[in-house]
């Protein structure tokens, strides 16, 4: 399920076994002392895996258990896991680049042409996002290579979902970035009568901006968008992309440098 950073993890702790998390040893293919199942021949680093999972079920066995053993195996599976987890991510951003960096119904902030592309998936009523918003200007006014892509993913309800409706159709009246700065800035929740004040402060037609917010085109890019964020793993917002990192919750702008300079920025 998608959520906003602002929302606490839902991991529940499982029982100890010998000192050892039992979902930890469960997420090893291990349960109850029965060895993992094998699956069919894969590449090295999947065999690394598995070895790492035998060699963690061999030393449960031992009576009593090596658990300097089993620490030092642990930490060889969560390596490779996370190996194994980059390479996908590496694959999933690549497959997705077009739509990600170069979609044309994309409207870009800071440098249209810049050479450094970063895209924010964030929510108009999310509190992180807002706070990142000021942080983001900054970046964009102090480095004119950024080029800034956002994608709306509204997940914090119907309120969410009508801002992102509202500022997707304000492009047609050339204002997406205005109005959404403007929403960004608000210090009350997103509310229709929120984005009426401001799309009337920016001069849009109120009939034009009802009409093209009900316009099916709008919902299928917010369908587009969260396909996209599913297929990438993403389900926080704010989550950036920069270079072939994805970085979800909140962030500070020493994080978001730091993000920058490792993709070339």
């Amino acid at each position: 399920m998608l959520s906003s950073s602002r929302h606490s993890s839902k991991y529940r702790p499982g029982r100890r076994f010998r000192g050892i998390s039992r979902r930890l040893l469960l997420s090893c293919g291990i349960a109850l002392g029965l060895p993992a199942t094998a699956g069919a021949q894969g590449s090295a680093a999947e065999n690394g895996e598995q070895a790492a999972r035998e060699e963690i079920l061999r030393l449960l066995r031992q009576s009593p258990p090596d658990t300097a053993g089993l620490d030092a195996a642990l930490a060889r599976l969560g390596a490779a896991e996370a190996a194994r987890a980059a390479r996908a991510r590496a694959a999933a951003l690549a497959a997705a680049a077009p739509r990600l960096l170069h979609d044309p119904s994309d409207i870009p902030a800071g440098n249209p042409e810049g050479a450094l592309t970063l895209v924010e998936f964030d929510d108009l009523d999310c509190p992180p996002c807002r706070a990142l918003a000021p942080m983001l200007d900054r970046l964009l006014r102090q480095d004119r290579r950024i080029r800034l892509v956002h994608k709306d993913l509204p997940i914090l309800g119907p309120a969410s979902e009508f801002a992102a409706r509202a500022v997707l159709a304000a492009a047609r009246q050339g204002a997406y970035l205005e109005l959404r700065a403007r929403l960004m800035a608000a210090r009350a929740p997103v509310s229709a009568a929120l984005v009426a004040r401001e799309a009337a402060a920016l001069g849009l037609d109120p009939a034009r901006l009802a009409r093209d917010m009900a316009d099916p085109a709008i919902a299928r890019k917010l369908v587009a968008n969260r396909a996209l964020a599913a297929e990438l793993g993403i389900d926080t917002v704010p989550s950036l992309v920069v270079g072939g990192e994805i970085v979800q919750g909140a962030v500070g702008i020493d994080d978001l440098r730091a993000a920058l300079a490792s993709a070339g920025g």
